[in-house]
């Protein structure tokens, strides 16, 4: 894993530029989700079409950027339909992580490759987090 993210990182000029297709032509599901996010937050418009696509592009960067991914998915969870709901605390408390965790011991920006696939794979492995996951989630589709 160490590896494919370190060759991911040094190309990720062309990973970003290649992306940016889906800021143009975005994906049905993408439009669908937007549109049901702009209606949750009160959001609208024409730019709702321009506006998820570019967002899920800064995410890829930042992952390419060296960032921790809780970081990442804190940003994803704090600008999700669930970010006016009473449990969003709680939630993020979870996916930070406790000391115990490595994830939570790095800094915001990973040192390394290595660091950051460690607090990635602290993260996806976590018993606290896994046992919340959604019973219909289905990740081996």
């Amino acid at each position: 894993m160490v590896h494919t993210l370190s060759a991911l990182q040094m190309n990720k000029d062309i990973l970003l530029n290649t992306m940016d297709v889906f800021v143009k032509e975005p994906l049905l599901d993408w439009e669908k989700l937007a549109r049901r996010l702009a209606a949750t937050q009160g959001g609208g418009g024409d730019e709702k079409n321009t506006w998820f696509p570019k967002k899920k592009i800064e995410i890829a960067k930042r992952k390419l950027e060296l960032d921790n991914p809780a970081y990442v998915s804190l940003t994803e969870l704090s600008e999700s339909i669930h970010q006016n709901k009473k449990y969003l605390p709680f939630l993020k408390k979870i996916l930070m992580g406790s000391e115990e965790n490595v994830r939570a011991r790095a800094k915001k920006k990973c040192e390394s490759a290595k660091e950051q696939v460690d607090c990635l794979v602290d993260q996806a492995t976590d018993p606290n987090i896994l046992a919340r996951a959604w019973g219909g989630w289905a990740p081996w589709v």
